[in-house]
């Protein structure tokens, strides 16, 4: 094991000499998907994304997997490691929101570059559609601002989004249309993935017809809350040769500014 744990710009000048890529990646199902759990999720992708490497569990040493919204689990990455049947020598849980699976491939790369892991699975999976109620979801949306300074007026995140949407078009004089945009792209990306959960025709027009949740975002504008998982393998692709048919390589990342509260951004 090293004995320097690298910084991000020390990672950085590392991923260009180790070639440190993704060489496997696994996703299931995506929608409602009633009777599994997010442990079922869990394994089912990073079966999937060890199959696609061409490697065995057994070369799994680090796991990286990101928390369940429906079912708590303390220390949640070595119950997981002792669900799959992997014994690791790094391990690690992230809960950063919608950053979490890019940082992922961050703490992964960390983690390979300092000596820790050689081959790591970074997991995420979750029953949200059919485990939480929509009474349930909305309650957990309004959990996920400051509980002092927000909370108490009935923020909601699409309402901070919202937020933070306004001031993007005040400052630059965007309309809604440059917004609803990003949702119509995402669409057509979609209608080209098979397992994709909304593949239906989407317009600017049917955006701008329907109503909205906190102005000026709509339903298509805010994330899909669905049931599945998805894993991929990170690995130093110069330290055993080419023992695998695929790679994509990670070259940089920058760091990450995290905010948990919406009154932080504006």
């Amino acid at each position: 094991m090293g004995t320097h744990i690298p910084s991000i710009e020390d990672t950085k000048e590392l991923l260009k000499k180790n070639q440190i890529g993704i060489i496997g990646v696994g996703e299931t199902d995506q929608g409602k998907i009633p009777g599994k759990s997010s442990f079922h999720f869990l394994s089912e992708a990073s079966k999937l994304a060890i199959e696609d490497a061409g490697i065995q569990k057994s070369d799994v040493d680090g796991i990286i997997t990101a928390f369940s919204l429906v079912e708590e689990t303390f220390m949640h990455c070595t119950t997981f490691a002792d669900y799959m049947g992997i014994n690791p020598k790094y391990f690690e849980s992230v809960a950063i929101g919608g950053a979490t699976a890019v940082w992922m491939t961050a703490a992964a790369a960390m983690a390979i570059n300092s000596g820790q892991a050689e081959v790591v699975l970074c997991v995420r999976g979750d029953n949200t559609l059919s485990g939480i109620s929509s009474t349930g979801m909305i309650a957990l949306i309004r959990e996920m601002c400051h509980g002092e300074f927000e909370f108490p007026f009935g923020l909601t995140t699409p309402g901070g989004y919202a937020l933070m949407a306004n001031r993007y078009l005040y400052e630059t004089k965007g309309k809604r249309e440059h917004l609803h945009s990003v949702a119509v792209t995402m669409r057509q990306h979609a209608k080209l993935k098979e397992n994709a959960m909304m593949k239906d025709d989407l317009t600017l027009d049917d955006i701008m017809a329907t109503r909205l949740l906190a102005s000026p975002l709509t339903k298509y504008d805010c994330s899909i809350v669905s049931d599945g998982g998805a894993a991929f393998i990170y690995y130093k692709c110069k330290s055993k040769g080419a023992w695998f048919k695929k790679r994509s390589y990670l070259s940089s990342w920058n760091g990450p500014r995290i905010f948990t509260s919406v009154s932080n951004f504006l």
